[in-house]
Protein backbone atom coordinates (compact mmCIF):
# COMPACT_ATOMS: atom_id res chain seq x y z
CA UNK A 1 0.00 0.00 0.00
CA UNK A 2 2.87 2.33 0.06
CA UNK A 3 5.46 2.72 -2.18
CA UNK A 4 8.85 4.38 -1.90
CA UNK A 5 10.76 6.24 -4.36
CA UNK A 6 14.42 7.65 -3.49
CA UNK A 7 16.27 9.95 -5.31
CA UNK A 8 20.18 9.50 -5.80
CA UNK A 9 22.99 10.81 -7.36
CA UNK A 10 27.00 9.72 -7.07
CA UNK A 11 26.37 8.22 -4.07
CA UNK A 12 26.02 4.74 -4.14
CA UNK A 13 28.02 3.66 -0.89
CA UNK A 14 25.42 5.83 1.06
CA UNK A 15 22.36 4.47 -0.88
CA UNK A 16 23.81 1.34 0.24
CA UNK A 17 23.29 2.70 3.74
CA UNK A 18 19.93 3.85 3.66
CA UNK A 19 19.17 0.07 2.28
CA UNK A 20 20.58 -1.69 4.95
CA UNK A 21 18.52 0.61 7.67
CA UNK A 22 15.33 -0.06 5.71
CA UNK A 23 16.37 -3.90 5.83
CA UNK A 24 17.28 -3.66 10.11
CA UNK A 25 14.35 -1.25 10.41
CA UNK A 26 11.42 -1.16 7.81
CA UNK A 27 10.13 -4.86 7.74
CA UNK A 28 7.13 -4.83 5.24
CA UNK A 29 6.88 -1.19 5.36
CA UNK A 30 6.96 -0.26 1.77
CA UNK A 31 5.30 -2.46 -1.46
CA UNK A 32 7.42 -0.80 -4.01
CA UNK A 33 11.02 0.56 -3.07
CA UNK A 34 12.52 2.68 -6.19
CA UNK A 35 15.50 4.78 -6.68
CA UNK A 36 15.51 6.92 -9.68
CA UNK A 37 19.62 8.20 -10.08
CA UNK A 38 21.76 9.67 -12.18
CA UNK A 39 25.95 9.40 -11.90
CA UNK A 40 27.96 12.30 -13.21
CA UNK A 41 31.43 9.57 -14.68
CA UNK A 42 31.52 5.75 -15.37
CA UNK A 43 32.96 5.37 -12.25
CA UNK A 44 29.87 6.56 -10.34
CA UNK A 45 27.54 4.39 -12.83
CA UNK A 46 29.65 1.38 -11.93
CA UNK A 47 28.80 1.99 -8.03
CA UNK A 48 25.17 1.68 -9.13
CA UNK A 49 25.65 -1.06 -10.79
CA UNK A 50 27.29 -2.91 -8.20
CA UNK A 51 24.55 -1.76 -5.91
CA UNK A 52 21.90 -2.73 -8.18
CA UNK A 53 22.89 -6.32 -7.99
CA UNK A 54 23.72 -6.05 -4.22
CA UNK A 55 20.09 -4.86 -3.55
CA UNK A 56 18.02 -7.50 -6.06
CA UNK A 57 14.69 -6.41 -4.81
CA UNK A 58 14.84 -2.82 -5.58
CA UNK A 59 14.01 -1.29 -8.55
CA UNK A 60 16.85 1.16 -9.88
CA UNK A 61 15.40 3.57 -12.80
CA UNK A 62 18.03 5.32 -14.45
CA UNK A 63 17.31 8.60 -15.00
CA UNK A 64 16.37 10.01 -18.30
CA UNK A 65 14.38 13.03 -17.55
CA UNK A 66 14.14 13.84 -13.75
CA UNK A 67 10.77 15.33 -14.11
CA UNK A 68 8.71 13.12 -16.20
CA UNK A 69 10.45 10.14 -13.94
CA UNK A 70 9.53 11.43 -11.23
CA UNK A 71 5.92 12.54 -12.58
CA UNK A 72 5.61 8.56 -14.13
CA UNK A 73 6.45 6.90 -10.54
CA UNK A 74 3.75 8.73 -8.93
CA UNK A 75 1.17 8.64 -11.33
CA UNK A 76 1.46 4.36 -11.05
CA UNK A 77 2.58 4.25 -7.30
CA UNK A 78 0.45 2.94 -4.61
CA UNK A 79 -2.48 4.77 -2.55
CA UNK A 80 0.18 5.98 -0.35
CA UNK A 81 4.18 7.45 -1.63
CA UNK A 82 7.02 8.32 0.98
CA UNK A 83 9.92 10.44 -0.45
CA UNK A 84 13.62 9.97 0.68
CA UNK A 85 16.99 11.16 -1.10
CA UNK A 86 20.17 9.24 -0.36
CA UNK A 87 21.70 11.10 2.14
CA UNK A 88 19.07 9.85 4.87
CA UNK A 89 18.51 6.61 6.61
CA UNK A 90 16.67 4.99 9.25
CA UNK A 91 18.33 4.70 13.20
CA UNK A 92 15.40 3.33 14.91
CA UNK A 93 12.53 1.18 14.27
CA UNK A 94 9.63 2.05 12.28
CA UNK A 95 8.16 -1.48 11.25
CA UNK A 96 5.64 -1.73 14.01
CA UNK A 97 4.19 1.89 13.37
CA UNK A 98 2.97 0.64 9.85
CA UNK A 99 -0.96 0.64 11.02
CA UNK A 100 -0.60 3.77 12.73
CA UNK A 101 1.17 5.78 9.30
CA UNK A 102 -1.05 4.09 7.09
CA UNK A 103 -4.58 5.15 9.15
CA UNK A 104 -2.96 8.97 10.16
CA UNK A 105 -2.57 9.82 6.86
CA UNK A 106 -5.30 8.30 5.09
CA UNK A 107 -7.34 10.39 6.71
CA UNK A 108 -8.90 12.92 4.72
CA UNK A 109 -7.82 16.17 7.03
CA UNK A 110 -4.07 14.95 6.93
CA UNK A 111 -1.05 16.37 4.66
CA UNK A 112 2.05 14.38 5.84
CA UNK A 113 3.41 11.89 7.53
CA UNK A 114 6.99 12.87 8.95
CA UNK A 115 9.12 10.56 10.05
CA UNK A 116 12.41 12.93 9.92
CA UNK A 117 11.19 14.53 12.51
CA UNK A 118 9.45 13.57 16.24
CA UNK A 119 8.18 14.67 19.44
CA UNK A 120 12.25 14.56 20.59
CA UNK A 121 13.49 16.45 18.02
CA UNK A 122 14.47 19.64 19.08
CA UNK A 123 17.02 21.71 17.08
CA UNK A 124 16.63 22.72 13.52
CA UNK A 125 19.46 22.17 11.20
CA UNK A 126 18.41 24.45 8.81
CA UNK A 127 17.27 27.62 10.71
CA UNK A 128 20.39 26.80 13.12
CA UNK A 129 18.28 27.04 16.45
CA UNK A 130 16.09 25.14 18.78
CA UNK A 131 12.60 24.83 17.99
CA UNK A 132 9.31 26.10 19.97
CA UNK A 133 7.67 22.68 19.80
CA UNK A 134 4.06 22.94 18.28
CA UNK A 135 1.50 22.47 20.10
CA UNK A 136 0.64 18.84 19.35
CA UNK A 137 -2.73 16.78 19.33
CA UNK A 138 -1.50 13.57 20.89
CA UNK A 139 -3.35 10.33 19.78
CA UNK A 140 -0.90 6.88 21.07
CA UNK A 141 2.75 7.71 19.34
CA UNK A 142 1.41 9.65 16.75
CA UNK A 143 1.86 13.75 17.16
CA UNK A 144 -0.48 15.59 14.83
CA UNK A 145 0.11 19.64 14.14
CA UNK A 146 -0.89 22.62 12.64
CA UNK A 147 2.55 22.92 10.03
CA UNK A 148 0.93 26.83 9.32
CA UNK A 149 1.36 27.81 12.55
CA UNK A 150 4.58 25.97 13.40
CA UNK A 151 7.98 27.49 14.71
CA UNK A 152 10.54 28.54 11.79
CA UNK A 153 12.29 25.47 10.75
CA UNK A 154 11.34 21.23 9.74
CA UNK A 155 7.69 21.59 11.89
CA UNK A 156 6.58 23.91 9.51
CA UNK A 157 7.50 22.00 6.17
CA UNK A 158 5.26 20.26 5.28
CA UNK A 159 6.87 19.52 1.56
CA UNK A 160 9.85 17.61 2.40
CA UNK A 161 12.11 14.42 1.15
CA UNK A 162 12.97 13.20 4.10
CA UNK A 163 10.77 10.33 5.01
CA UNK A 164 7.52 11.79 4.43
CA UNK A 165 4.38 9.97 3.46
CA UNK A 166 1.52 11.43 1.02
CA UNK A 167 -2.04 10.51 -0.12
CA UNK A 168 -1.10 10.13 -3.98
CA UNK A 169 -3.92 11.66 -5.37
CA UNK A 170 -2.93 14.48 -2.95
CA UNK A 171 0.22 15.07 -3.19
CA UNK A 172 0.17 14.76 -7.50
CA UNK A 173 -2.74 17.74 -6.63
CA UNK A 174 0.61 20.03 -5.50
CA UNK A 175 3.23 18.51 -7.92
CA UNK A 176 0.79 18.61 -10.61
CA UNK A 177 1.25 22.59 -10.51
CA UNK A 178 4.61 22.90 -10.59
CA UNK A 179 8.05 22.31 -12.80
CA UNK A 180 11.10 21.28 -11.47
CA UNK A 181 14.55 19.73 -13.16
CA UNK A 182 16.25 17.53 -10.15
CA UNK A 183 15.99 16.72 -6.17
CA UNK A 184 16.43 19.94 -5.17
CA UNK A 185 14.49 22.11 -7.38
CA UNK A 186 11.66 19.33 -6.95
CA UNK A 187 11.68 20.11 -3.41
CA UNK A 188 12.55 23.96 -3.51
CA UNK A 189 9.74 25.16 -5.93
CA UNK A 190 6.92 22.84 -3.77
CA UNK A 191 7.88 24.62 -0.66
CA UNK A 192 8.03 28.25 -2.36
CA UNK A 193 4.78 27.08 -4.57
CA UNK A 194 2.87 26.11 -1.39
CA UNK A 195 4.24 26.81 2.17
CA UNK A 196 5.85 30.18 1.70
CA UNK A 197 3.12 32.01 -0.46
CA UNK A 198 -0.40 32.97 -0.19
CA UNK A 199 -1.12 30.15 -1.45
CA UNK A 200 -0.22 27.91 1.39
CA UNK A 201 -4.26 28.34 2.44
CA UNK A 202 -5.09 26.20 -0.30
CA UNK A 203 -2.70 23.68 1.75
CA UNK A 204 -4.57 20.88 4.39
CA UNK A 205 -3.30 22.59 7.48
CA UNK A 206 -2.76 19.13 9.36
CA UNK A 207 0.27 16.92 9.60
CA UNK A 208 1.85 13.61 11.61
CA UNK A 209 4.74 12.02 13.02
CA UNK A 210 5.58 10.04 15.61
CA UNK A 211 6.73 10.72 19.09
CA UNK A 212 10.74 9.69 18.38
CA UNK A 213 12.26 10.95 15.22
CA UNK A 214 13.10 7.87 13.14
CA UNK A 215 15.01 9.13 10.19
CA UNK A 216 18.57 11.66 10.09
CA UNK A 217 19.80 13.41 7.29
CA UNK A 218 23.79 13.67 7.51
CA UNK A 219 25.21 16.14 4.89
CA UNK A 220 28.62 14.84 5.01
CA UNK A 221 29.35 15.99 1.47
CA UNK A 222 27.25 17.49 -1.46
CA UNK A 223 26.65 16.47 -4.93
CA UNK A 224 24.50 19.27 -6.84
CA UNK A 225 25.57 23.25 -7.09
CA UNK A 226 22.15 24.77 -7.44
CA UNK A 227 22.04 25.71 -3.32
CA UNK A 228 24.98 26.52 -1.48
CA UNK A 229 23.96 23.82 1.66
CA UNK A 230 26.52 23.34 4.19
CA UNK A 231 28.57 19.92 4.16
CA UNK A 232 30.93 18.18 5.93
CA UNK A 233 30.97 20.66 8.80
CA UNK A 234 31.51 17.75 11.11
CA UNK A 235 32.47 14.83 9.13
CA UNK A 236 33.49 15.26 5.68
CA UNK A 237 32.93 12.42 3.33
CA UNK A 238 33.08 13.22 -0.39
CA UNK A 239 31.54 11.26 -2.89
CA UNK A 240 34.50 10.65 -4.68
CA UNK A 241 36.15 8.87 -1.56
CA UNK A 242 33.15 7.42 -0.99
CA UNK A 243 32.43 5.56 -4.00
CA UNK A 244 35.77 4.07 -4.58
CA UNK A 245 35.80 2.21 -1.12
CA UNK A 246 32.33 0.94 -2.24
CA UNK A 247 34.33 -0.29 -5.21
CA UNK A 248 36.77 -1.69 -3.06
CA UNK A 249 34.36 -3.59 -1.00
CA UNK A 250 33.92 -1.34 1.64
CA UNK A 251 30.51 -0.83 3.30
CA UNK A 252 29.39 1.46 6.10
CA UNK A 253 28.87 0.09 9.11
CA UNK A 254 25.42 0.80 10.17
CA UNK A 255 25.76 -1.28 13.72
CA UNK A 256 29.23 1.46 14.62
CA UNK A 257 27.20 4.66 14.36
CA UNK A 258 26.60 6.87 16.79
CA UNK A 259 23.28 8.18 17.29
CA UNK A 260 23.38 9.50 20.52
CA UNK A 261 23.73 13.29 19.69
CA UNK A 262 20.96 13.24 16.92
CA UNK A 263 18.08 16.11 18.14
CA UNK A 264 17.05 16.99 14.71
CA UNK A 265 16.49 16.41 11.35
CA UNK A 266 20.05 17.56 10.12
CA UNK A 267 22.67 16.09 11.60
CA UNK A 268 26.55 14.94 10.45
CA UNK A 269 27.02 11.20 11.40
CA UNK A 270 30.80 9.78 11.18
CA UNK A 271 30.22 7.06 8.42
CA UNK A 272 32.48 3.95 10.04
CA UNK A 273 33.20 1.84 7.09
CA UNK A 274 33.64 -2.27 7.42
CA UNK A 275 34.62 -4.57 4.03
CA UNK A 276 31.73 -6.14 3.13
CA UNK A 277 31.81 -9.57 3.65
CA UNK A 278 32.58 -9.24 7.24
Amino acid sequence: MIDLLTFSKDRALQMDLLLQSMDKHCDNLFNDVAVLYTSSTPEFESGYEKLAKAWPDVRFIKETNFEEDTRKFLREASEIVCLLSDDCFFFRDVSAYQKQIIDTISREEILGFILGIGGDSRYSGTRRHKFRMPDFTKEDNVLIWDWQQADKGEFECAFMVCGCFYKRDDYLSYVDQVRFQNPNTFESVLQKTWQYSPRRVEVKKLCACLDEQKIVHSLNNRVQDIFRNKFGEVYPFSAKDMNEAYLSGKVVDLEALDFSEVDGLHKEIEFILRNEDE
